[in-house]
């Protein structure tokens, strides 16, 4: 095809013009951080030029990974992949916003437009009815196989000529080759031959118009796009059109009809969306999308550099001002339990943090957390005392969701007057916008809060096993050396005064065993959280409590423990100094061998409320009568280092958490302590 004589570029697709609402529909996807293909091949669908561009470019050198060519679109998108697809569609829509127009009438684009989509919805129908394999192929065939008229339309400024008087589509290639030198079924499938889209959809576009006797051995799709085309065609009386049907498939008029009735009507609603029926496609937004885009898209950097929540919220709010010139800009960030609550990161009104409201129900911030942005004048709607409060005494409220993956994490609340209210509504697609850039940058500053807590937990719970370790590994040394002051202070029986050296030995190694439980216990206190295991920490305390106070004096020790306790009034910390303390107690009065347990059950009722109880029992000699009266009171301790009041602080603490306390001792027959814990009520 000679095309260099007339100017005419078969490979020039970034001059095609797109229908500027499907551009506009498109570049909104991407607000959706999980958008499918499936929706984004849906958008493209809708328009000749951009189908062609994505087939292209996925099937150019640079994509193209294998001989096989793409022919579904879905396919065609996954393999160029989300960041490529925003790009065209962001070039694309650079160029059509910002290239001078051309006097190129709406109404002819819209025309062309409807032409293309009834022609590829007919391509699809007859398939289907005709058990033709393939039939969303034949709807990208009847998509494109006009796209050589835009082609020409856009490189020459004007349409190709139509025919004078009668002849229709005998006589409109003629009329194309006679007035530019060339036809727009040539300059079609040379544009998609040029950027090596399948052969089937090039042929579609070449020889569309071609003669029934040239048809006769072609192939089924090639056909069935020639007589979707002429169906729909202004070229072709309906009479003929009903004749090809009956000579290229056997149609009967009455089918043809139907399929061709039911793709109109199934296109008719999205050309009304997209602006052509009233022979208009309306540009003047995609500037003004384009803009508005860039704003928000130069917010991500901005917001990703805000240390933390409250830094990220006053981010916001400031970019509230300079984007929508509101500066009256609060929030309602989400709690646990369901809640809203007040947060001013600017601190122009302290009373706002005050406010703590349920995040369902009837109210603006309530219906925006679900996802729906509100507004209202409060001088025209029946509002309720809530957002009287929000408004603070100014026209209007706005109350805007800020949201991540259908989630949201606040309510932007803004304040504006009467005339401000009227121009947010007008920019209600960049609010929008903005909330979802805004939450994603809230959802990102919560997840890393979150890792670096479970980091900083990990870390607590690393220190806790080492630790762990070092008793461990340290109460096997000490229960030898305690062994070998035994064997010594055997063969020194009669020195007396070695033997008090030796005592003095023995008491040594016990204040180490005690800093050991006391190093682990304190490094637990300081882990422990609301939600922590109480079962599991006992446990591992009693480990400690094993190795470093029993084992090295030959005390059997064991512990039972249900799976898991209810939450005690006793917190957690103050339980683990109560064990500490007990078995403490009853291992220095044990002295060598003997054996001690402790043991827990829920389950008890004491005056019909629920408790836990606690049982640190030992087979020693037992308390003295004497020692039994005064047992909780503090008394003067014969050990070194120690005040003599471990059993007085566990008194204290179990009567504070409103539990009791008793003892049971016979002589020679042991001790037990029975400590009662009750429930924390919820």
């Amino acid at each position: 095809m000679a095309t260099a004589s007339i100017g005419i570029d078969p490979t020039a697709l970034d001059a095609l013009p797109s229908p500027p609402l499907v551009l506009l529909e498109l570049l909104d996807a991407f607000v959706d951080d999980e958008v499918e293909f499936e929706t984004l091949a849906r958008i493209c669908a809708r328009d000749p030029s951009l189908t062609t561009r994505m087939l292209a470019i996925a099937n150019s050198a640079a994509f193209r990974r294998r001989a096989p060519t793409f022919t579904a679109l879905e396919r065609v998108l996954v393999t160029l992949g989300l960041d490529t697809i925003k790009t065209i569609a962001l070039t694309t829509a650079l160029v059509q916003a910002f290239t001078p127009e051309r006097p190129l009438s709406a109404a002819t684009l819209a025309a062309f437009w409807r032409h293309a989509l009834v022609t590829a919805a007919l391509a699809r129908a007859l398939a289907r009815t005709l058990s033709i394999d393939e039939p969303e192929r034949l709807y990208l065939a009847g998509l494109l196989h006009d796209i050589g008229r835009l082609v020409i339309a856009t490189q020459c400024g004007e349409w190709p000529p139509e025919p004078p008087g009668e002849g229709g589509a005998a006589r409109l290639l003629v009329c194309e080759r006679e007035r530019i030198g060339v036809d727009h079924c040539a300059v079609g499938g040379a544009l998609l031959a040029a950027w090596r889209l399948p052969e089937p959809l090039v042929m579609a576009a070449r020889h569309h118009h071609a003669s029934l006797a040239a048809l006769a051995d072609a192939p089924s799709a090639l056909r069935l796009v020639h007589l979707a085309n002429a169906l729909d065609s202004p070229h072709w009386s309906e009479p003929e059109a009903l004749a090809l049907a009956d000579a290229l498939f056997g149609l009967t008029p009455t089918v043809a009809q139907r399929l061709h009735r039911e793709a109109e009507q199934q296109v008719e609603p999205l050309c009304a969306a997209l602006g052509f029926e009233s022979g208009s496609a309306p540009g003047a937004p995609l500037a003004r999308a384009l803009r508005d885009r860039a704003l928000v898209d130069g917010l991500d950097g901005q917001l990703a550099r805000a240390e933390d929540e409250g830094a990220l919220l006053a981010t916001i709010a400031r970019c509230v001002v300079v984007l929508f010139g509101i500066d009256r800009a609060r929030f309602l960030v989400a709690e646990e339990g369901e809640r809203l609550r007040g947060h001013d990161p600017l601190m122009a009104d302290p009373g706002f943090e005050a406010i703590d409201c349920a995040a369902d129900g009837p109210h603006l911030p309530a219906r925006a957390f679900a996802g729906e942005p509100c507004s209202a004048l409060l001088a025209d709607d029946d509002l309720g005392v809530l957002e009287h409060q929000l408004a603070g005494g100014a026209e209007a409220l706005y109350c805007l969701p800020l949201r991540a993956a259908g989630v949201s994490g606040a309510v932007l609340v803004l304040a504006p007057s009467a005339v401000q209210l009227a121009r947010l509504r007008e920019r209600e697609r960049l609010l929008l916008t903005f909330g979802e850039v805004c939450g994603r940058a809230l959802a990102r500053q919560r997840d890393q809060r979150l890792l670096h807590q479970r980091a900083a937990q990990e870390r607590a719970l690393l220190e806790q096993a080492r630790l762990r370790q070092v008793v461990h590994e340290a109460g096997n040394p000490l229960s030898i050396a305690q062994n070998y002051l035994e064997l010594l202070a055997q063969r020194l029986a009669d020195d007396a005064e070695a033997n008090a050296d030796l005592l003095v030995l023995r008491e040594e190694l016990e204040r180490v065993g005690s800093i050991l439980v006391r190093l682990v216990d304190g490094d637990e206190a300081v882990g422990a959280g609301a939600d922590e295991d109480l079962a599991e920490s006992l446990r591992r305390l009693v480990g400690v409590l094993d190795h470093a106070l029993c084992r090295p004096r030959g005390i059997a020790f064991s512990c039972t423990c249900p799976t898991s306790l209810p939450p005690l009034r006793l917190e957690s910390d103050a339980l683990r100094q109560v064990v500490v303390n007990l078995v403490r107690n009853a291992a220095e009065a044990l002295g060598e061998d003997g054996r001690i347990a402790v043991v827990l059950e829920d389950g008890v009722r004491v005056g019909g409320r629920a408790h836990v109880e606690l049982r640190v029992e030992d087979d020693g000699p037992g308390l003295v009568a004497e020692r039994l009266e005064t047992l909780f009171q503090p008394q003067q301790s014969t050990k070194p280092g120690h005040a003599g009041v471990g059993l007085t602080i566990v008194r204290n603490l179990v009567e504070a958490a409103g539990g009791l306390v008793s003892c049971r001792s016979r002589p020679n027959a042991g001790c037990r302590f029975q400590i009662l814990l009750p429930l924390r009520r919820p």
